[in-house]
């Protein structure tokens, strides 16, 4: 009788292994659909985000044309570069003109000083070692009154 049943088995589909093996494949042909459908959505989105990023790219470029463009800021008008109020200049320093700087007190009187740190304070704080003498010197001028 078990002979019976083997050749019903091997009629039918073939053996118990060969049943599993053959699900087995089956499942992995499924999974390889889903992924290849999976796959295929994900080109599409990322060809659509792609193509709204340019979209947004260009829209970006007009709006900063319109707003940073050749005529972004507005003028005067008529009365641009002019001077106001029927050809008077206004007080106060100008446009374009050069400032006054500083004084120069010629007439008090001047005294030459000579400035040198102590010995003790001609080295380096934390590695002791000396300072090195630095060529020329740093002039300037003290008004006391």
């Amino acid at each position: 009788m078990s002979g019976d049943v083997r050749g019903a088995l091997a009629v039918e589909g073939g053996c118990a292994r060969c049943l599993g093996l053959k699900a087995k494949a089956d499942l992995a042909h499924g999974e390889a659909a889903y992924w290849r459908v999976m796959h295929s959505r994900a080109v599409e989105r990322g060809a659509q985000l792609a193509a709204e990023i340019e979209a947004l790219h260009a829209k970006l470029r007009q709006r900063e044309r319109q707003l940073f463009g050749r005529r972004s800021e507005r003028g005067k008008g008529k009365n641009e570069g002019q001077p106001a109020h029927g050809g008077r200049r206004g007080r106060g320093q100008q446009r374009g003109a050069s400032g006054h700087g500083r004084r120069r007190h010629a007439a008090l009187p001047a005294v030459e000083e000579t400035c040198d740190l102590d010995p003790a304070q001609r080295h380096c704080p934390r590695c002791e070692c000396p300072y090195e003498l630095l060529e020329g010197t740093e002039d300037s001028e003290v008004n006391e009154v």
